[in-house]
């Protein structure tokens, strides 16, 4: 039985942070999850031990070990994490460029990476991890991490720019092209990016099909019967060879091998105990 317990948060943490969340189960035996990629940062503590396990694809798959709190960076690539720790995890899911409101550090450089919350916050990170420990109750864990954020969120907004670009490509998953942006702002295309890279962690042409891929997978998860060409249709790509290309890109499946394979949560696929060799 999984205890998993979510929290929307309010202003002033509502336009940066998407989702405050607390899972509580019983221990599991060894095994793998692909975790599919997004332009939003994580936060996430376990609580079950003080180490966090997560293999990464350089050409090679390799285990990375990092301290029970780790920042999951922007993600461009799928990676997959040992589903034993993952039995009493806390964590946070940022809005796209949110982290930056709580982590002094660009964005781009933590992208595809996960990183010891201890670099990017020393002072704080063992009090945060003693104080989620001391908490009785998954709504006192994250009340507690949520008054963590409020103390640290700071009054450095994204340029107003990003927050233009961010905006217009959100709602309009089927644009191609930045240079409507930059013509609507008098930015060049290149200072665009620059600045959308530093702040979102991604340049906005990768966030746009990163965008069209989440699409795909909030249309299709827990559904059995899909007309591939339908979504990639209604999902912005051109075509479904368009569709699936990507698809492989970002998660190292077929769209038909990640349905038949995903669980309960769309960006969390169950894989063998033999990492995949994309």
């Amino acid at each position: 039985m999984i205890g998993l317990t979510t929290v929307i948060p309010r202003e002033p943490l509502a336009p940066h942070v998407a989702m405050i969340w607390d899972c509580n189960m019983k221990a599991q035996a060894f095994g793998l999850e692909r975790i599919l990629p997004k332009a939003g940062a994580s936060l996430i503590i376990n609580l079950a031990e003080d180490e966090t396990r997560s293999y990464r694809n350089d050409g090679q798959w390799r285990r990375q070990f990092r301290s029970g709190s780790v920042l999951v960076g922007p993600g461009t690539r799928h990676f997959v994490i040992d589903t034993a720790e993952q039995c009493n995890v806390i964590g946070v899911e940022f809005q796209p460029g949110g982290a930056g409101r709580f982590f002094r550090e660009s964005l781009d450089r933590l992208k595809d990476a996960d990183t010891d919350l201890g670099d990017l916050a020393p002072c704080a990170t063992r009090q945060l991890r003693e104080r989620l420990l001391e908490a009785n109750s998954a709504h006192h864990r994250i009340d507690v991490l949520t008054a963590w954020l409020l103390d640290r969120l700071h009054d450095a907004p994204l340029p107003p720019v990003v927050v233009h670009a961010l905006e217009w490509l959100q709602r309009t998953p089927r644009m191609q092209s930045v240079a409507a942006i930059a013509a609507y702002t008098g930015l060049s295309v290149r200072r665009i990016s620059a600045l959308f890279t530093e702040n979102i962690g991604v340049g906005p042409k990768r966030f746009l099909r990163l965008q069209r891929f989440g699409d795909v997978i909030a249309c299709a998860h827990s559904r059995r019967n899909i007309n591939w060409s339908t979504v990639a249709v209604d999902c912005g790509y051109h075509d479904q060879s368009h569709l699936v290309h990507e698809f492989r890109e970002f998660s190292g499946l077929a769209p038909s091998a990640w349905l038949t394979s995903v669980g309960a949560y769309a960006r969390h696929v169950p894989i063998d105990a033999i990492l995949p060799a994309d």
